[in-house]
This record gives C-alpha cells, sequence and structure tokens, in this order.
C-alpha cells in the first residue's frame, strides 16, 4: 500500500505541484507513509475491538482496556514496509544515519500515542446490531 501511495505522491509532488526536500521525494514521501499506515492500521483493528468481542466483555470479568491495547500494537506489515526502505535507500544512495539507534523509541511513542487514540474511540464505538 505505500509504494502505490508513494508513486501517485511522488507524481503530483514532483510534476504537477513541486514540492522541495532534503531527501530524494520517494524516500520522504514513502518513510511518512509507512508511519501513518502503522497508525492508520492499529487503529482501525482497536477501535472495534469491544464490540467485536461483546460476549467476552459481558460475561467475564477482565479490563477491558486490554482488547484496544492488544490490537494497536505494530502490525507485520510495517515491518515489511520498513524492509522495502531499505532498497530504496540503496537505490538513492542515502547513508544510514546515527541517529536510526532512537527509531524503536519513536515506534513506542507512536504505538503508545495509538493505543491512547484507540482507547478514547473505542469506548466511544456503539454497535450498530440490535
Amino acid at each position: 500500500m505505500p509504494v502505490a501511495n508513494t508513486a501517485i505522491f511522488w507524481v503530483i509532488f514532483t510534476r504537477v505541484a513541486p514540492l522541495k526536500t532534503d531527501l530524494p521525494y520517494p524516500v520522504y514521501a514513502y518513510t511518512g507513509l509507512v508511519a501513518w499506515n502503522l497508525f492508520a492500521a492499529s487503529l482501525k483493528f482497536s477501535v472495534n475491538s469491544l464490540t467485536s468481542n461483546g460476549a467476552l466483555v459481558t460475561k467475564v470479568y477482565f479490563p477491558r482496556e486490554l482488547l484496544p491495547c492488544r490490537r494497536a500494537r505494530v502490525p507485520a506489515d510495517f515491518f515489511v514496509g520498513a524492509l522495502v526502505l531499505v532498497p530504496l535507500m540503496i537505490y538513492y544512495h542515502l547513508a544510514v544515519h546515527w541517529t536510526l539507534i532512537i527509531i524503536p523509541v519513536i515506534i513506542a511513542v507512536q504505538v503508545a500515542f495509538t493505543a491512547g487514540v484507540a482507547l478514547l474511540l473505542a469506548m466511544g464505538n456503539r454497535s450498530t446490531v440490535t
């Protein structure tokens, strides 16, 4: 998914409305799209976690916060998407910078933020099944 979006953004922001960045635009756009897709995919599964497990929530006592937070973890799509970034960086002859070591901290903050948003939205999500 990020590859197709990157191609679309590359055409738009290099041909139609030129955008200047310090990096080659496909690397710049792809990096942002991988992070966005992590947030969007985690949130998509987290919001419906309480309503889809309604029988479990009403029958057994356990902390209900676990369901949205469990779904807000880092999906495998993120790792596959991040692996595509390596050949892209090789193609554009970009060196790995020492700040790469803080990536796990950034991902942890993003997952914590996603879990917080997921808790708020899952709480407000109501089942339409009567």
